[in-house]
Protein backbone atom coordinates (compact mmCIF):
# COMPACT_ATOMS: atom_id res chain seq x y z
CA UNK A 1 0.00 0.00 0.00
CA UNK A 2 2.76 2.22 1.06
CA UNK A 3 4.26 1.90 -2.20
CA UNK A 4 1.46 2.58 -3.95
CA UNK A 5 1.17 5.70 -2.46
CA UNK A 6 4.58 6.47 -2.96
CA UNK A 7 4.25 6.06 -6.82
CA UNK A 8 1.38 7.95 -7.10
CA UNK A 9 2.85 10.93 -5.40
CA UNK A 10 5.97 11.07 -7.78
CA UNK A 11 3.29 10.52 -10.76
CA UNK A 12 1.12 13.29 -9.34
CA UNK A 13 4.31 15.73 -8.97
CA UNK A 14 5.74 14.58 -12.80
CA UNK A 15 2.18 14.50 -14.99
CA UNK A 16 -0.30 16.15 -12.34
CA UNK A 17 -3.87 15.36 -11.19
CA UNK A 18 -4.72 14.29 -14.96
CA UNK A 19 -1.91 11.80 -15.44
CA UNK A 20 -2.54 10.36 -12.43
CA UNK A 21 -6.63 9.89 -13.90
CA UNK A 22 -5.28 8.69 -16.48
CA UNK A 23 -3.03 6.21 -15.07
CA UNK A 24 -5.82 4.93 -12.66
CA UNK A 25 -8.24 4.54 -15.70
CA UNK A 26 -5.62 2.30 -17.43
CA UNK A 27 -4.86 0.21 -14.77
CA UNK A 28 -9.12 -0.37 -14.50
CA UNK A 29 -9.05 -0.90 -17.83
CA UNK A 30 -6.49 -4.07 -17.76
CA UNK A 31 -8.33 -4.99 -14.60
CA UNK A 32 -11.73 -5.83 -16.11
CA UNK A 33 -10.30 -7.06 -19.95
CA UNK A 34 -10.12 -10.54 -20.52
CA UNK A 35 -6.63 -12.55 -20.74
CA UNK A 36 -6.11 -13.12 -24.43
CA UNK A 37 -7.06 -16.90 -23.00
CA UNK A 38 -10.33 -16.07 -22.10
CA UNK A 39 -10.96 -13.94 -25.17
CA UNK A 40 -10.43 -16.64 -27.31
CA UNK A 41 -11.41 -19.79 -25.50
CA UNK A 42 -14.49 -20.59 -27.24
CA UNK A 43 -12.49 -21.96 -30.19
CA UNK A 44 -10.91 -24.92 -27.95
CA UNK A 45 -13.81 -25.11 -26.11
CA UNK A 46 -16.38 -25.60 -28.68
CA UNK A 47 -14.58 -28.59 -30.44
CA UNK A 48 -14.81 -30.39 -27.97
CA UNK A 49 -18.36 -31.92 -28.40
CA UNK A 50 -19.27 -34.88 -30.32
CA UNK A 51 -22.60 -34.77 -32.60
CA UNK A 52 -24.05 -36.94 -35.10
CA UNK A 53 -25.59 -35.52 -38.07
CA UNK A 54 -30.05 -36.53 -38.21
CA UNK A 55 -32.16 -35.64 -40.81
CA UNK A 56 -35.23 -33.35 -40.53
CA UNK A 57 -39.11 -34.40 -41.27
CA UNK A 58 -39.40 -32.63 -44.52
CA UNK A 59 -43.49 -32.66 -43.67
CA UNK A 60 -42.93 -30.74 -40.45
CA UNK A 61 -41.87 -26.62 -39.55
CA UNK A 62 -39.00 -26.69 -38.27
CA UNK A 63 -37.61 -25.31 -35.08
CA UNK A 64 -34.53 -23.14 -36.21
CA UNK A 65 -31.69 -21.71 -33.53
CA UNK A 66 -29.68 -18.80 -34.90
CA UNK A 67 -26.26 -17.88 -33.50
CA UNK A 68 -25.22 -14.75 -33.66
CA UNK A 69 -22.99 -12.15 -32.60
CA UNK A 70 -23.64 -8.85 -30.63
CA UNK A 71 -24.90 -5.76 -32.73
CA UNK A 72 -25.26 -2.60 -33.22
CA UNK A 73 -28.53 -0.73 -34.72
CA UNK A 74 -27.75 -0.12 -38.40
CA UNK A 75 -25.97 -4.10 -38.85
CA UNK A 76 -26.99 -4.75 -42.73
CA UNK A 77 -25.81 -8.31 -42.29
CA UNK A 78 -27.76 -8.66 -39.02
CA UNK A 79 -30.77 -7.36 -40.88
CA UNK A 80 -30.16 -9.57 -43.84
CA UNK A 81 -30.81 -12.49 -40.77
CA UNK A 82 -33.58 -10.74 -38.87
CA UNK A 83 -35.45 -10.69 -42.69
CA UNK A 84 -34.73 -14.34 -42.92
CA UNK A 85 -36.54 -15.17 -39.12
CA UNK A 86 -39.25 -12.48 -40.15
CA UNK A 87 -40.13 -14.71 -42.98
CA UNK A 88 -39.58 -18.31 -41.78
CA UNK A 89 -42.01 -16.90 -38.58
CA UNK A 90 -44.54 -15.67 -40.75
CA UNK A 91 -44.57 -19.22 -42.49
CA UNK A 92 -45.21 -20.61 -39.11
CA UNK A 93 -41.32 -22.25 -38.35
CA UNK A 94 -40.10 -21.58 -34.79
CA UNK A 95 -36.76 -19.55 -34.60
CA UNK A 96 -34.96 -19.04 -31.85
CA UNK A 97 -32.25 -16.28 -31.64
CA UNK A 98 -28.95 -16.90 -29.19
CA UNK A 99 -26.39 -14.49 -28.80
CA UNK A 100 -22.90 -14.78 -28.25
CA UNK A 101 -20.55 -13.09 -25.87
CA UNK A 102 -19.44 -10.65 -25.40
CA UNK A 103 -22.72 -9.03 -25.00
CA UNK A 104 -23.44 -5.34 -25.77
CA UNK A 105 -27.13 -5.66 -24.00
CA UNK A 106 -27.91 -7.84 -21.13
CA UNK A 107 -31.62 -7.92 -20.92
CA UNK A 108 -33.62 -10.35 -23.66
CA UNK A 109 -36.61 -8.44 -23.51
CA UNK A 110 -34.31 -5.48 -24.63
CA UNK A 111 -33.08 -7.07 -27.50
CA UNK A 112 -36.02 -8.14 -28.82
CA UNK A 113 -37.54 -4.35 -27.99
CA UNK A 114 -34.24 -3.09 -30.63
CA UNK A 115 -35.16 -5.66 -33.29
CA UNK A 116 -38.76 -5.24 -33.57
CA UNK A 117 -38.13 -1.07 -33.64
CA UNK A 118 -34.79 -1.20 -35.35
CA UNK A 119 -35.00 -3.90 -38.01
CA UNK A 120 -37.91 -5.73 -38.69
CA UNK A 121 -40.40 -7.88 -36.32
CA UNK A 122 -39.68 -11.53 -35.80
CA UNK A 123 -43.07 -12.87 -34.54
CA UNK A 124 -42.70 -15.43 -32.08
CA UNK A 125 -38.91 -15.54 -32.05
CA UNK A 126 -37.88 -16.53 -28.43
CA UNK A 127 -34.31 -14.94 -27.23
CA UNK A 128 -31.94 -16.55 -25.42
CA UNK A 129 -27.88 -15.75 -23.78
CA UNK A 130 -25.30 -18.11 -24.60
CA UNK A 131 -24.87 -19.95 -21.56
CA UNK A 132 -28.50 -21.06 -21.00
CA UNK A 133 -30.00 -24.31 -21.75
CA UNK A 134 -30.89 -24.17 -25.34
CA UNK A 135 -34.08 -25.64 -26.85
CA UNK A 136 -33.45 -29.29 -28.87
CA UNK A 137 -34.03 -28.25 -33.01
CA UNK A 138 -33.84 -29.06 -36.12
CA UNK A 139 -31.18 -26.94 -37.65
CA UNK A 140 -29.07 -24.74 -35.92
CA UNK A 141 -27.12 -22.09 -37.84
CA UNK A 142 -23.63 -20.25 -37.33
CA UNK A 143 -23.91 -16.44 -38.23
CA UNK A 144 -20.21 -15.50 -38.72
CA UNK A 145 -16.45 -17.42 -38.02
CA UNK A 146 -16.85 -16.79 -34.25
CA UNK A 147 -20.31 -18.53 -33.98
CA UNK A 148 -19.01 -21.22 -36.55
CA UNK A 149 -17.13 -22.22 -33.47
CA UNK A 150 -20.06 -21.95 -30.92
CA UNK A 151 -22.30 -24.22 -33.09
CA UNK A 152 -19.60 -26.77 -32.72
CA UNK A 153 -20.35 -27.36 -29.29
CA UNK A 154 -24.21 -27.77 -29.82
CA UNK A 155 -25.31 -31.12 -29.76
CA UNK A 156 -29.29 -30.87 -29.43
CA UNK A 157 -29.60 -30.57 -33.44
CA UNK A 158 -30.26 -32.60 -36.33
CA UNK A 159 -28.44 -30.19 -38.68
CA UNK A 160 -25.84 -27.55 -38.62
CA UNK A 161 -25.58 -24.62 -41.13
CA UNK A 162 -23.71 -21.74 -42.03
CA UNK A 163 -25.36 -18.75 -43.04
CA UNK A 164 -22.51 -17.12 -44.78
CA UNK A 165 -22.63 -13.06 -45.64
CA UNK A 166 -18.63 -12.30 -46.58
CA UNK A 167 -15.48 -14.13 -46.51
CA UNK A 168 -14.46 -13.14 -43.28
CA UNK A 169 -10.72 -14.23 -43.13
CA UNK A 170 -9.97 -11.18 -45.37
CA UNK A 171 -11.28 -8.91 -42.62
CA UNK A 172 -8.13 -9.53 -40.56
CA UNK A 173 -4.54 -9.00 -41.86
CA UNK A 174 -2.00 -12.77 -42.17
CA UNK A 175 -2.69 -13.39 -38.56
CA UNK A 176 -4.24 -15.66 -36.37
CA UNK A 177 -7.82 -14.43 -36.33
CA UNK A 178 -7.59 -15.26 -40.07
CA UNK A 179 -6.77 -18.96 -39.46
CA UNK A 180 -9.15 -18.69 -36.90
CA UNK A 181 -11.95 -17.25 -39.15
CA UNK A 182 -10.70 -19.63 -42.37
CA UNK A 183 -10.66 -22.68 -40.69
CA UNK A 184 -14.81 -22.83 -40.00
CA UNK A 185 -15.12 -23.35 -43.68
CA UNK A 186 -13.23 -26.96 -42.90
CA UNK A 187 -16.24 -27.67 -40.69
CA UNK A 188 -18.86 -30.22 -41.83
CA UNK A 189 -22.17 -27.77 -41.92
CA UNK A 190 -24.28 -26.96 -44.61
CA UNK A 191 -23.40 -23.53 -46.10
CA UNK A 192 -25.79 -21.15 -47.29
CA UNK A 193 -23.98 -17.64 -48.73
CA UNK A 194 -25.55 -14.41 -49.96
CA UNK A 195 -24.95 -14.34 -53.41
CA UNK A 196 -22.92 -16.53 -55.95
CA UNK A 197 -19.14 -15.45 -55.28
CA UNK A 198 -19.37 -16.70 -51.49
CA UNK A 199 -20.66 -19.94 -52.94
CA UNK A 200 -17.80 -20.28 -56.19
CA UNK A 201 -14.83 -19.26 -53.31
CA UNK A 202 -15.91 -21.83 -50.75
CA UNK A 203 -17.22 -25.01 -53.07
CA UNK A 204 -13.62 -24.62 -54.78
CA UNK A 205 -11.42 -23.82 -52.36
CA UNK A 206 -13.04 -25.84 -49.59
CA UNK A 207 -14.96 -28.48 -50.77
CA UNK A 208 -18.01 -27.14 -48.47
CA UNK A 209 -21.90 -28.80 -50.01
CA UNK A 210 -23.74 -25.32 -49.77
CA UNK A 211 -26.04 -23.01 -52.26
CA UNK A 212 -26.73 -19.34 -52.09
CA UNK A 213 -29.66 -16.65 -52.18
CA UNK A 214 -29.23 -13.67 -53.53
CA UNK A 215 -29.43 -9.72 -51.57
CA UNK A 216 -33.02 -8.48 -51.94
CA UNK A 217 -35.00 -5.67 -51.31
CA UNK A 218 -38.16 -4.33 -50.06
CA UNK A 219 -40.56 -3.06 -53.08
CA UNK A 220 -42.74 -1.54 -50.72
CA UNK A 221 -39.95 0.77 -49.19
CA UNK A 222 -37.61 0.54 -52.40
CA UNK A 223 -39.41 1.73 -54.95
CA UNK A 224 -39.60 5.16 -57.83
CA UNK A 225 -41.75 7.41 -55.91
CA UNK A 226 -42.89 10.80 -57.50
CA UNK A 227 -40.75 13.39 -56.04
CA UNK A 228 -38.80 16.00 -57.92
CA UNK A 229 -34.94 14.55 -58.86
CA UNK A 230 -32.10 16.37 -58.06
CA UNK A 231 -29.92 17.16 -61.04
CA UNK A 232 -26.05 17.87 -59.39
CA UNK A 233 -26.68 15.38 -55.59
CA UNK A 234 -24.00 12.24 -55.36
CA UNK A 235 -24.95 10.09 -52.02
CA UNK A 236 -22.17 8.02 -50.77
CA UNK A 237 -21.79 5.25 -48.46
CA UNK A 238 -18.68 6.78 -45.67
CA UNK A 239 -17.95 4.22 -43.35
CA UNK A 240 -14.65 4.81 -42.72
CA UNK A 241 -14.56 2.77 -39.79
CA UNK A 242 -15.26 -0.52 -42.45
CA UNK A 243 -12.05 -0.59 -44.22
CA UNK A 244 -13.77 -2.84 -47.10
CA UNK A 245 -15.75 -0.18 -48.21
CA UNK A 246 -12.96 1.92 -49.50
CA UNK A 247 -13.99 4.92 -47.50
CA UNK A 248 -10.51 6.83 -48.84
CA UNK A 249 -10.95 5.58 -52.16
CA UNK A 250 -14.38 7.59 -52.38
CA UNK A 251 -12.55 10.43 -50.71
CA UNK A 252 -10.18 11.26 -53.30
CA UNK A 253 -12.56 10.93 -56.58
CA UNK A 254 -15.79 12.85 -54.65
CA UNK A 255 -12.73 15.92 -54.16
CA UNK A 256 -12.26 15.80 -58.16
CA UNK A 257 -15.60 15.68 -58.64
CA UNK A 258 -16.11 18.78 -56.49
CA UNK A 259 -13.13 20.61 -58.41
CA UNK A 260 -14.59 19.93 -61.78
CA UNK A 261 -17.92 20.76 -60.78
CA UNK A 262 -18.25 22.81 -57.32
CA UNK A 263 -21.78 23.01 -57.23
CA UNK A 264 -22.34 19.28 -56.87
CA UNK A 265 -24.33 18.50 -53.51
CA UNK A 266 -22.42 15.50 -51.53
CA UNK A 267 -24.17 13.65 -49.21
CA UNK A 268 -22.51 11.07 -46.90
CA UNK A 269 -24.65 8.30 -45.29
CA UNK A 270 -24.36 5.10 -43.57
CA UNK A 271 -22.06 6.20 -40.09
CA UNK A 272 -22.51 8.18 -36.75
CA UNK A 273 -18.82 8.36 -36.83
CA UNK A 274 -17.99 12.38 -38.18
CA UNK A 275 -15.16 13.20 -40.16
CA UNK A 276 -14.18 16.05 -42.32
CA UNK A 277 -13.13 14.89 -45.68
CA UNK A 278 -11.60 18.29 -46.60
CA UNK A 279 -14.47 19.28 -48.62
CA UNK A 280 -18.14 20.79 -48.14
CA UNK A 281 -20.32 17.85 -47.74
CA UNK A 282 -23.80 17.08 -45.75
CA UNK A 283 -23.34 13.87 -43.31
CA UNK A 284 -26.50 12.63 -42.45
CA UNK A 285 -25.52 9.56 -40.64
CA UNK A 286 -27.79 6.21 -40.52
CA UNK A 287 -30.37 6.50 -41.57
CA UNK A 288 -34.05 4.64 -41.85
CA UNK A 289 -35.36 2.37 -44.63
CA UNK A 290 -37.73 5.05 -45.33
CA UNK A 291 -35.37 7.70 -45.17
CA UNK A 292 -32.91 5.80 -47.27
CA UNK A 293 -35.66 5.57 -50.01
CA UNK A 294 -36.08 8.88 -50.19
CA UNK A 295 -32.35 9.94 -50.31
CA UNK A 296 -32.34 7.66 -53.27
CA UNK A 297 -35.21 9.09 -54.71
CA UNK A 298 -33.76 12.42 -54.52
CA UNK A 299 -30.12 12.07 -55.55
CA UNK A 300 -28.66 11.76 -58.94
CA UNK A 301 -26.61 8.91 -58.70
CA UNK A 302 -25.05 6.58 -55.82
CA UNK A 303 -21.91 6.02 -54.89
CA UNK A 304 -21.09 2.49 -52.56
CA UNK A 305 -17.86 0.49 -52.45
CA UNK A 306 -18.01 -3.12 -51.78
CA UNK A 307 -14.41 -4.34 -51.82
CA UNK A 308 -15.34 -8.09 -50.31
CA UNK A 309 -18.85 -9.69 -50.77
CA UNK A 310 -21.23 -7.47 -52.66
CA UNK A 311 -23.64 -5.04 -50.96
CA UNK A 312 -27.23 -4.68 -51.09
CA UNK A 313 -27.33 -1.25 -51.33
CA UNK A 314 -26.56 -0.81 -54.95
CA UNK A 315 -29.80 -2.83 -55.14
CA UNK A 316 -32.16 -0.65 -53.02
CA UNK A 317 -30.82 2.21 -54.95
CA UNK A 318 -31.23 0.53 -58.47
CA UNK A 319 -35.21 -0.11 -56.96
CA UNK A 320 -35.30 3.61 -56.51
CA UNK A 321 -33.82 4.46 -60.04
CA UNK A 322 -30.81 5.50 -58.35
CA UNK A 323 -28.04 4.77 -61.05
CA UNK A 324 -24.74 3.43 -59.04
CA UNK A 325 -21.04 3.36 -59.16
CA UNK A 326 -19.05 0.54 -57.62
CA UNK A 327 -15.96 -0.71 -58.22
CA UNK A 328 -14.77 -3.66 -60.74
CA UNK A 329 -13.85 -6.14 -58.50
CA UNK A 330 -14.50 -10.56 -59.31
CA UNK A 331 -17.23 -10.62 -57.00
CA UNK A 332 -19.28 -7.77 -58.37
CA UNK A 333 -18.53 -8.56 -61.93
CA UNK A 334 -20.56 -11.82 -61.12
CA UNK A 335 -23.35 -10.74 -59.44
CA UNK A 336 -23.85 -7.85 -60.84
CA UNK A 337 -23.61 -8.74 -64.61
CA UNK A 338 -27.40 -8.51 -65.22
CA UNK A 339 -28.38 -5.66 -62.90
CA UNK A 340 -28.89 -2.91 -64.65
CA UNK A 341 -28.11 0.74 -63.32
CA UNK A 342 -24.67 -0.42 -61.81
CA UNK A 343 -21.53 1.34 -63.29
CA UNK A 344 -18.67 -0.80 -62.16
CA UNK A 345 -15.21 1.23 -62.34
CA UNK A 346 -11.38 0.23 -61.96
CA UNK A 347 -10.72 1.86 -58.46
CA UNK A 348 -8.52 4.88 -59.54
CA UNK A 349 -9.93 8.00 -57.83
CA UNK A 350 -9.55 9.93 -61.76
CA UNK A 351 -11.69 7.00 -63.08
CA UNK A 352 -14.53 6.83 -60.51
CA UNK A 353 -14.39 11.00 -60.74
CA UNK A 354 -15.18 10.63 -64.61
CA UNK A 355 -17.67 7.98 -64.42
CA UNK A 356 -20.02 9.91 -61.93
CA UNK A 357 -19.47 13.54 -64.07
CA UNK A 358 -20.83 11.62 -66.84
CA UNK A 359 -24.31 10.58 -64.80
CA UNK A 360 -23.92 14.22 -63.42
CA UNK A 361 -23.97 15.89 -67.11
CA UNK A 362 -26.46 13.83 -68.37
CA UNK A 363 -29.11 12.77 -65.48
CA UNK A 364 -32.16 12.68 -68.07
CA UNK A 365 -29.93 9.78 -69.81
CA UNK A 366 -28.99 8.07 -66.96
CA UNK A 367 -32.33 7.62 -65.23
CA UNK A 368 -35.21 7.61 -68.06
CA UNK A 369 -33.38 4.48 -68.76
CA UNK A 370 -33.14 2.90 -65.84
CA UNK A 371 -36.57 3.70 -64.72
CA UNK A 372 -37.49 1.42 -67.97
CA UNK A 373 -35.14 -1.42 -66.27
CA UNK A 374 -36.39 -1.29 -62.96
CA UNK A 375 -38.84 -4.39 -63.13
CA UNK A 376 -36.07 -6.40 -63.80
CA UNK A 377 -34.92 -6.98 -59.85
CA UNK A 378 -39.12 -8.40 -59.48
CA UNK A 379 -36.47 -11.98 -58.75
CA UNK A 380 -34.97 -9.83 -55.80
CA UNK A 381 -37.33 -9.15 -53.35
CA UNK A 382 -36.76 -10.68 -49.43
CA UNK A 383 -39.58 -12.65 -49.71
CA UNK A 384 -38.59 -14.69 -53.06
CA UNK A 385 -34.92 -14.69 -51.59
CA UNK A 386 -36.50 -15.86 -48.33
CA UNK A 387 -38.09 -18.62 -49.70
CA UNK A 388 -35.10 -19.88 -51.60
CA UNK A 389 -33.26 -19.90 -48.07
CA UNK A 390 -36.31 -21.98 -46.94
CA UNK A 391 -36.14 -24.62 -49.83
CA UNK A 392 -32.31 -24.89 -49.46
CA UNK A 393 -32.46 -25.55 -45.78
CA UNK A 394 -34.64 -28.79 -46.72
CA UNK A 395 -32.24 -29.71 -49.92
CA UNK A 396 -29.08 -29.24 -48.37
CA UNK A 397 -29.92 -31.45 -45.39
CA UNK A 398 -30.47 -34.35 -47.61
CA UNK A 399 -26.69 -33.81 -48.85
CA UNK A 400 -24.31 -35.61 -46.61
CA UNK A 401 -20.55 -35.19 -46.57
Amino acid sequence: MKNILRKSVVVLKEEGVKGLLGRVQQKMKNINQPTTYDFYSFITYARKSEWEEKEINENEKLKINWIIPAFNIGSGGHMTIFRMIHYLDKWGYQNYLTIIPPYLIQKKETIRELVDKHFINIGNTIVYLWGEKLPPVDVTFATSWQTAYYVNSIKNTYQKFYFVQDYEPIFYPMSAEYLFAEATYSFKYKYITAGKWLCKILKEKYGVIGDYFELGFDPQIYNIKNIQRSKNTIVFYARRETPRRAYELGILALKLVKEKRPKTEIIFFGSNLRHNPGFSIEDKGVLSSAQLSMLYNYATVGVVFSLTNYSLIPIEMIACGLPVIEVKSECNKLVFEEVPGITLVEPDPFVIAERIIEVIDNPSVFHSKLYKEVDKLEHLTWEKQARKVEKLIYALSKIKY
